[in-house]
């Protein structure tokens, strides 16, 4: 039996439900500056745009494994290299200040293209 014939192979295209119920979406990673704690708000690098929504949509955020989750905004326009920034408010901002340090990385698990969950610090 040929195991790389399409209906085995991983190409994409050939997959489908009945292998593969579910779509996993990554972990991305952003390295927090001085203006994300000032500002409030979180740019994910161009490389990971295309995992959002558009230009001022709404994007829930959930700050660890048990916060239901806040409503802010994507915001496309506002960097001029086309990062996109999402607007994250007070509460999260209070939430990622104190947690993380200026050049700390903190992890992102896009859940949806409208949902995210700020992932907690791994201490070592």
């Amino acid at each position: 039996m040929n195991y790389l014939n399409n209906s085995y192979s991983l190409n994409p295209s050939s997959l489908s439900n009945r292998y593969f119920p579910l779509f996993f979406m990554p972990i991305i990673k952003v390295t927090i500056g001085t203006t994300n704690l000032q500002q409030n708000h979180i740019n994910i690098s161009t490389h990971d745009n295309y995992l959002f929504e558009g230009n001022h949509t709404n994007i829930f955020l959930h700050l660890g494994d048990y916060h239901q989750g806040i409503e802010r905004t994507i915001n496309r326009e506002v960097n001029e290299g086309g990062t996109l920034r999402i607007m994250t408010g007070a509460e999260a901002g209070e939430w990622i200040s104190n947690r993380f340090a200026v050049g700390a990385t903190m992890n992102i698990d896009v859940i949806a293209n409208n949902r995210v969950r700020l992932l907690e610090p791994v201490i070592i």
